[in-house]
């Protein structure tokens, strides 16, 4: 999922290099679809905390009307 791949992609630039992480819970909003009509999608990925042993992260995608 995008969404996901988003989020640890956020995630990996706050850690060392080489460390291994997972994704302990996943909640996805469904705001509204995206049309399969051969668009690019973007996604964002923030990180909100990051703490010693686990991190918060959003993320949002996008099609190109936003």
């Amino acid at each position: 999922m995008i969404a996901g791949l988003a989020v640890e992609g956020s995630i990996e630039t706050t850690v060392p290099a080489g460390t291994a992480f997972a994704t302990v819970d996943l909640k996805v909003y469904f705001v509204r679809p995206v049309m399969p009509d051969g668009r690019d999608l973007r996604a964002r990925g923030t990180v909100v905390h990051r703490g010693r042993t686990v991190a918060v992260a959003t993320s949002e995608v996008l099609d190109a009307d936003g």
